[in-house]
């Protein structure tokens, strides 16, 4: 509303609002508290976070989610790395990687503990079944442990949204 003296009312914000108008049509998820481990520099496949979807719709939108509790340890003097990624395919490319780097500034090696994790969306592109799989590596250090004991969560979430 524009009053005479050219003043005009606020709009309101819609914020956020369209965004969560959008129709879930799936929603998948897998989780998992058990413990593996690598001192391999090659991806390795969390087999129990593996997870398919199959689209109902091409142009619909797949919404992915991954939390995971991750431990690098170092016992040497020098930094450590470590990598966690999601695929669809057999490791030939990945929506994402997430990347952690113990710095040895002491000598005295290292040792962290953090919640890797990130999403992504991507169109369907075709109504053929997709497979999810989590995968982690070491890049440099001693080892690289997902869920220390058992005593950590993995989760694995996967929806399907109307565009």
């Amino acid at each position: 509303f524009q009053a005479e003296d050219g003043i005009r009312d606020v709009e309101r914000s819609r914020g956020l609002g369209d965004v969560y108008k959008r129709q879930v049509v799936q929603f998948v998820q897998v989780s998992s508290s058990t413990s593996v481990e690598t001192t391999s520099s090659s991806y390795q496949t969390f087999s129990q976070l593996v997870l398919s979807i199959t689209p109902t719709s091409a142009t619909n939108l797949l919404f992915a989610q991954l939390s995971i509790p991750v431990v690098v340890y170092n016992q040497s003097s020098s930094d450590s790395n470590s990598v966690v990624a999601l695929t669809d395919d057999n490791g030939s490319s990945y929506f994402f990687q997430t990347i952690n780097r113990i710095y040895d500034y002491g000598g005295s090696g290292g040792y962290i503990n953090w919640i890797a994790g990130g999403q992504t969306v991507n169109t369907a592109g075709s109504t053929s079944e997709r497979t999810y799989k989590v995968r982690y590596k070491l890049t440099a250090g001693d080892k690289v442990v997902i869920n220390t004991g058992g005593s950590g969560l993995s989760i694995l979430t996967i929806m399907e949204i109307e565009p």
